[in-house]
Order: structure tokens, then sequence, then C-alpha cells
């Protein structure tokens, strides 16, 4: 008999509707928009720079910006792929989790609402270098899944939690770094943000706090 070989199947999800096979989740929408926005990065950057958050853009009438930087993700490395090959993992795990309608409440918080606050606060004291990708909400999200399960394990047999701990460490000493209080406040806020809701949809029982 001829060997033929065939991809699996997408594997069945709540998503908000689908495409061929592919159930479209908005994890799966914020993976293809910002796949989509390579492209957009390579036919006009111009184009591409208007998604990415910048106080002083919003202040200056393009609201726009504190919803689209997620989605900005330019081709220049090959981690960008990584970014979104663990944000489907991590992202479809929490979003199965609370469901499709409270994981849509949770992203628009965690993304819009930081940025608010990073916009009021003083430029001068609060410097930004401009948010983009979806590497703080693929954060914010593992942030989420190692707080629900600290202690599933992970790479080498490591609890997810200390995983967590270290990531978002050495991105705190980075931006701690470099100076971008606006950047760290808009981290950890979105890190709050996502457990304060996951906390008052009965998650998180262990931050009894």
């Amino acid at each position: 008999s001829r060997f033929q070989f065939a991809l699996p199947d997408p594997r069945p999800r709540d998503g908000w509707f689908r495409v061929g096979n592919l159930d479209i989740t908005t994890t799966a929408l914020l993976v293809l928009t910002s796949v989509a926005s390579m492209f957009l990065y390579a036919i006009n950057t111009s184009w591409f720079e208007k998604l990415i958050f910048s106080p002083f853009l919003v202040r200056d009438g393009q609201f726009w910006r504190i919803a689209t930087w997620p989605i900005a993700n330019p081709p220049t490395r090959i981690l960008v792929v990584l970014t979104f090959v663990f944000f489907w993992l991590v992202g479809h795990m929490v979003e199965e989790l609370v469901g499709r309608v409270r994981y849509a409440i949770l992203v628009g918080t965690v993304v819009v609402v930081p940025a608010v606050v990073v916009t009021l606060l003083p430029r001068d004291s609060f410097p930004t270098f401009g948010e983009l990708g979806l590497s703080l909400l693929l954060t914010t999200m593992f942030a989420v899944f190692a707080a629900e399960h600290p202690h599933a394990p992970s790479f080498f047999g490591i609890p997810v939690w200390i995983l967590a701990v270290v990531f978002i460490g050495i991105d705190v000493l980075r931006i701690v770094g470099d100076r971008y209080w606006g950047d760290l406040v808009m981290m950890l806020l979105s890190i709050a943000l996502a457990f304060v809701l996951m906390r008052q949809w009965g998650f998180l029982e262990k931050l009894s706090f």
C-alpha cells in the first residue's frame, strides 16, 4: 500500500466560529492577527508602527493603540515564533479553564487597563519603550496558569510556579535595568488584574490573600 502522510485534525475547542476544521478562539485570533502583523511589517512599516502602544501618541488622540499593541509582532527574530507557539498552548489552557467569554474579558482587561493607567502617569517619571507583541500577554497568562496549578511539572520536572517566578523575575530585572518604569507598571498591573479577576471567578484558591 502507498504510504500517506496527513496532519492530525485540529483539537476541537469552544471557539467563536470555525474556519474549516479550525475553531477560532480568542487565543487563536490573537495568534493569527499577530502573524498577519508580520506581513503588514513587510508591506509597510509605518502602518505596522501604528499598532504599537505609545503613551505620548495615545495622549495625542491615537486611542486605538491601547488595544492593538499585543498583535504588533515584527518579524525581527525567531523568538517571535516561539512566543506564538507558547501563547497558543498557555492561552488555550487558560481559555479552556475559564471559558471563552470570561477569557475575552480577561484579555481585554489586562490589555487595555494597564495601557490606560500608564498613559495617565507622568511621562517623565514613568517612561516606556513602547509595548508591543504577545510577550507580556504570554507572561500574564503563564502567571495565571502557574497560580492555578503551581505544582504542575514543567521542563525537567520543575514545578511550574518556579518557572513562572524565574520568567517574571528576568523581565523585571531587564525593565529595571533599562529604567522603563512605565513598562514595569504595565507588566505588574497586568498580572495583578489577571489574578484579581481569576480570584473573583472562583479560581486561584491557593492565593488566599
